[in-house]
């Protein structure tokens, strides 16, 4: 009876410590994304190869405990080059990749890709999800506006702040039941 006994405790224990280790990520998120949307760095765009920093976010991203049943799908090829801020460029990618994975609890499809589109370069992450209601769509880039009960609302205020201070664009597309596709629009670097 005894090793039941501690058996049940070190059950206990574990699961006790997944939760404080989970929440801890997910107070230092929050408390990340609010000193980043309170105090701004500022941008500091310089020519590189985006199609890298993408690279480098989809395998952290793969490297988290994701659900079985979703799937990151690769749509660029490298070199992309761009001016932009790469630590930037990775937060916002890194946001919107994280998005569309609490989106699909039940599991879908991440594309992340990217294409030159004349003078810009467009990058898109898009999502099988369950889309954005209509009226929802207005504030999801309001700073502290979140439909997840744990949500902070910043990481897409976040996103738009940084493609703007870029001198970019965010465009959202979204199907209710089909899914949404969020697009920056981005300056392309010089050939060369």
């Amino acid at each position: 009876a005894l090793i039941g006994e501690v058996k049940n405790a070190r059950s206990e224990r574990d699961k006790l410590t997944q939760i404080v280790l989970r929440e801890s990520d997910r107070l230092n998120r929050t408390i990340g994304d609010f000193l980043a949307y309170a105090r701004p760095t500022p941008i500091a765009p310089r020519r590189i190869d985006l199609a890298a920093v993408m690279e480098e976010v989809l395998v952290l991203l793969e490297h988290r405990p994701l659900p079985a049943s979703i799937k990151v799908v690769r749509a660029f090829a490298a070199p992309l080059w761009a001016e932009v801020d790469p630590n930037a460029l990775r937060q916002a990618i890194w946001n919107l990749c994280l998005n569309a994975v609490e989106a699909m609890p039940a599991g879908g499809e991440i594309t992340v890709g990217a294409a030159e589109a004349g003078p810009a370069l467009d990058v898109w992450v898009a999502d099988t999800g369950p889309g954005i209601g209509a009226a929802d769509l207005g504030h999801i880039f309001e700073p502290f506006f979140s439909t997840k009960p744990a949500g902070s609302g910043l990481g897409l205020a976040l996103v738009h702040r940084i493609v703007c201070d870029h001198g970019g664009d965010v465009d959202v597309r979204t199907h209710v039941g089909v899914g949404t596709t969020f697009t920056l629009t981005l300056p392309r670097a010089a050939h060369g």
